[in-house]
């Protein structure tokens, strides 16, 4: 469950919020949002990847760059 925000009533996080898992890749570096898709997508089966419904780009000043990204419980479970 993602807690501690509020999404606008249609944002795919908050249509499937109680069955989310977050999940964080670091250091990322400089790749951008459909690049990280696309790879996730050759790496995950298509069920899989099919399960992903959000991403997001972090980057702090002091920190290296992260993407978070929203899945759906079965497929989080079973990364972790």
């Amino acid at each position: 469950m993602v807690r501690g925000k509020k999404y606008l009533r249609n944002h795919p996080i908050r249509e499937h919020e109680e069955n989310l898992v977050q999940l964080v890749i670091f250091n990322t570096g400089s790749i951008s949002l459909w690049k990280a898709r696309e790879e996730l997508e050759k790496i995950l089966t298509k069920e899989a990847s099919g399960s992903i419904v959000a991403l997001k780009a972090i980057s702090h000043k002091q920190r290296l760059p992260r993407i978070v990204l929203w899945v759906k419980s079965e497929l989080g479970n079973a990364l972790k």
